[in-house]
């Protein structure tokens, strides 16, 4: 399926569009019929971005393909529906887990073998970072799915936590905050899995930025290296 797909000439940066619409657009949308029709098809222009863009070889593919269709098929079908059955919602969200961190995976594998330092490859990298709050995000509604309770909003959040979908954006927000070590206090996680998931994330945000800067400043200082014998030979 996926080889017959034209790769575009910046990956990335096609790769980072679709996430970010699916993203950033999601809470400025009306959690109605409309909204979440635009959602879905921002969701569906992600999965096979991602999948024509990552996965080249056929057993990337195949999982890949395995996790989406059971990520969209148990997700999507839910965000028409008032009262989804939760079993199908956890299903649906440990395969959206499964398949974005594949799709992370393979991102930062193909970024790093990148010989110099694009743009396109910054934004590759940070579509990256994105993925790794959107799955800690998703981690944090399973474990309120199955504990209620687990998270203390403020007052201000109370409307929207009271709405399963926008709860699901709330704690999305609150993974952002986490990965980035910003705390503004207005969601607090109680139980003890989400306290020490909110720890793991905080962790897995400094090693992965530490990581970045530390390849993009090699690849850069090589690149430079590389650049001044030719023009001394000149």
């Amino acid at each position: 399926m996926t080889g017959m797909l034209a790769r575009p000439g910046r990956p990335f940066t096609t790769l980072f569009v679709c996430l970010l619409v699916a993203i950033v657009v999601r809470p400025l949308l009306d959690y109605n019929q409309v909204g979440h029709t635009i959602f879905a098809t921002a969701m569906i222009a992600f999965f096979v971005a991602a999948i024509g863009i990552l996965c080249r070889a056929r057993h990337e593919r195949w999982a890949a393909l395995a996790f989406g269709l059971v990520w969209l098929g148990a997700r999507l079908p839910a965000l028409f529906v008032a009262n989804p059955n939760i079993r199908i919602e956890v299903i649906g969200r440990i395969a959206e887990i499964a398949f974005l961190s594949l799709i992370v995976t393979l991102l930062a594998a193909a970024v790093l073998r990148k010989p110099t330092v694009t743009l396109d490859n910054i934004l590759g990298a940070f579509t990256g970072y994105l993925l790794i709050a959107v799955i800690w995000g998703i981690g944090y509604s399973l474990i309120e799915l199955n504990e209620p309770g687990s998270f203390r909003v403020n007052d201000a959040l109370q409307s929207e936590w009271a709405s399963p979908a926008e709860r699901d954006w709330v704690l999305n927000y609150f993974s952002c905050c986490t990965l980035m070590t910003v705390g503004y206090g207005d969601v607090t996680p109680v139980h003890a899995a989400a306290r020490t998931l909110a720890v793991l994330e905080a962790m897995t945000g400094q090693l992965y930025l530490a990581v970045l800067v530390a390849v993009l400043v090699g690849i850069q200082v090589a690149q430079r290296f590389i650049r001044e014998p030719d023009a001394d030979s000149e």
